[in-house]
């Protein structure tokens, strides 16, 4: 549009002989001379990387073209304090020889306060071409260096119906009038301008906004990534189940990572072997596989059949797999389980203290997997929590089978203790005494041996009752003078107190004698289950029932409090693993049953003996 501008005002010069040949311009050459400084000047605009420079090209350009010493492009800008506009010089070029030479003593800046008729001029889109004496008013006029600037040409640059600032050149050896057709150029070459001034600020505008939006997300992502640390760590310090713990940091680095499911498999350094521990879907944790997960992560898995954990185990990483990595990476079934739903990516990393390899994190993508660098700095960092979690756990574990097995050692060292000092000196006297009978007899001295024999039944009978004594000892002493069914009344009656929780214990069917060892046990779990509904399920109300039937006996513990998830624990704390374990010393059955919001219910039946 620019260069047909140009073709029709140098036609209209052409049409008037007159003017061009007062302006002293050969057509042909004026024409050719204006588009070459026109492609010149866009060239400039659109490939000089640079744009100061590419716009001190276009001003260097335009000057040589019509032969002006110096050019100069400024911009207005509308304030408050005055109702006419600020203007600011943005850039400026001038010949090599030539002084600069700007005609207003404020310099690079000023308003238009004296030259507001100018302004008015300019921005009915007027074109100046003429000298400073005729254009300039006092007292402005005479503070410029007018031996310096013969003609000035001021070209507004418009931007819809005023003008965005003026382009200014100036001859600052001799008047020279400008023709139709060079305003024209200078016309076209100051919209130019103006518009790449225009674009330029406007992507620099988009850049900072970009840039601004960029940070802020950053910002939040960093803001998040330290809420998920802080939540964590808090937990790690305050949560006393570990179990729990890492259930709760595999949820959450699941949900943060945007995948679908995540699985944590626990390394067998002695079996070399990898066993799931946990997995996490739709905001849970679960202690067991799904049916509808690849039958391999149903038993321990040798690490031989996938490459991936021995690589990482080499090369610590987030390793990000998609479908076109997937071709040899993948465990048997777990390929075909990821088409049939849906999954399209995957991310691994080994759980690692110091260079001991604890297992592995795997978790998978509905779409393909792309970490931006603040978001695998948190993944890596909350797997590192993981690794520590699941460290935390086994040393918790070992030391509670250290706690049960020096218990069990001191009981049998009492009970050792008990035998030597009662049961086998009552033998060893026993044993004493019949040899003496022995002896008499052999001397037919009867009555003598009558007598030792007497001793031997004396020290017998005070053997008897010692073992009596020691066996009573390793009962609780709630059973040593009352049967089962009273010793739960008053358990029921002792941990209740003063409190407002209603705890009721009840038999059901004929009482009859227990064996000791299914009473002790029965006791001890009905005392657990009390203290973890007292301590955690804050109930209201607590039920014992003791259920008897000809061939089993039946304790059952309920409770109206908060309750659990089961799937979310595994083997339990250290009472319900207790519970457990006691349940299967006497050969009986354990249930748990348990729903958030509905109460708790441990059930314990155990078959009595065929011979009881």
């Amino acid at each position: 549009r620019a260069l047909e501008a140009e073709n029709h005002l140098l036609r209209q010069t052409a049409d008037q002989p007159n003017l061009a040949a007062a302006s002293g311009i050969n057509r042909v050459a004026l024409r050719d001379r204006l588009l070459e400084a026109s492609a010149q000047t866009v060239s400039a605009l659109l490939t000089v990387e640079d744009f100061d420079e590419a716009i001190d090209t276009a001003l260097q350009t335009l000057c040589r073209a019509l032969g002006c010493n110096q050019a100069v492009i400024v911009e207005f800008t509308d304030t408050e304090a005055s109702p006419w506009p600020h203007w600011q010089i943005l850039y400026k070029w001038s010949a090599a020889d030539g002084p600069w030479v700007f005609p207003h003593p404020s310099g690079a800046a000023g308003d238009h306060v004296g030259i507001e008729a100018i302004y008015a001029r300019l921005c009915e889109g007027e074109i100046f071409s003429t000298t400073p004496q005729a254009l300039i008013p006092e007292p402005l006029r005479s503070q410029q260096r007018p031996e310096h600037d013969a003609a000035l040409h001021h070209v507004p640059v418009m931007m819809g119906d005023r003008p965005w600032g003026v382009m200014g050149f100036d001859d600052c050896d001799a008047f020279r009038d400008l023709s139709a057709a060079e305003l024209s150029m200078l016309s076209v070459a100051a919209i130019c301008l103006g518009s790449a001034i225009t674009r330029q600020r406007t992507q620099q505008a988009l850049q900072g906004a970009e840039q601004a939006a960029a940070a802020k997300q950053q910002a939040a992502e960093l803001a998040k990534a330290n809420g998920l640390l802080r939540s964590s760590l808090s937990r790690l310090s305050t949560e006393p189940n570990l179990t729990d713990v890492l259930g709760q940091l595999l949820v959450e680095l699941v949900e943060y990572a945007g995948a679908a499911v995540g699985h944590i498999f626990i390394h067998d350094a002695l079996q070399d072997t990898l066993t799931l521990k946990v997995r996490c879907r739709d905001g849970q944790a679960f202690w067991s596989p799904a049916s509808d997960e690849p039958t391999v992560f149903q038993s321990p898995i040798p690490t031989a059949v996938t490459p991936i954990f021995p690589d990482l185990c080499r090369q610590p990483r987030l390793a990000v797999l998609n479908k076109q990595d997937f071709k040899g990476q993948m465990w048997p079934g777990v390929l075909e389980w990821f088409e049939a739903k849906g999954y399209h990516g995957t991310c691994s990393h080994v759980l690692l203290v110091g260079d001991r390899p604890l297992g592995m994190l795997a978790m998978a993508f509905k779409e393909l997997v792309v970490f931006q660098s603040v978001e695998e700095e948190l993944v890596l960092s909350l797997t590192q929590q993981l690794a520590l979690v699941i460290q935390l756990t086994q040393l918790s574990d070992a030391d509670k089978q250290r706690a049960i097995a020096h218990e069990r050692e001191n009981e049998r060292n009492r009970v050792a203790q008990e035998v030597h000092d009662t049961l086998a000196q009552s033998f060893t006297g026993v044993l004493m005494q019949l040899e003496v009978v022995r002896r008499k007899i052999d001397l037919a001295q009867l009555s003598v041996a009558q007598t030792h024999v007497a001793q031997a039944r004396s020290l017998a009978q005070t053997g008897l009752q010692e073992a009596r004594r020691s066996v009573r000892a390793l009962r609780p002493a709630p059973l040593i003078a009352q049967d089962l069914p009273h010793a739960l009344r008053q358990l029921a009656q002792q941990m209740t107190g003063d409190s407002d929780i209603q705890i009721r214990a009840e038999t059901r069917g004929a009482n009859f004698s227990l064996p000791t060892a299914i009473e002790n046990n029965l006791l001890r779990i009905a005392q657990e289950a009390l203290t973890n509904a007292l301590r955690h399920a804050a109930p209201q109300n607590v039920y014992l029932q003791l259920h008897f039937v000809p061939s089993i006996v039946q304790l059952r513990v309920h409770d109206d409090g908060t309750g659990f998830n089961p799937q979310s624990q595994t083997s339990g704390g250290f009472g319900l693993w207790g519970m457990q374990e006691r349940t299967r010393s006497i050969g009986g059955e354990f249930e748990l049953t348990s729903d958030v919001g509905k109460g708790t219910e441990i059930a314990v039946t155990v078959p009595l003996p065929t011979d009881f």
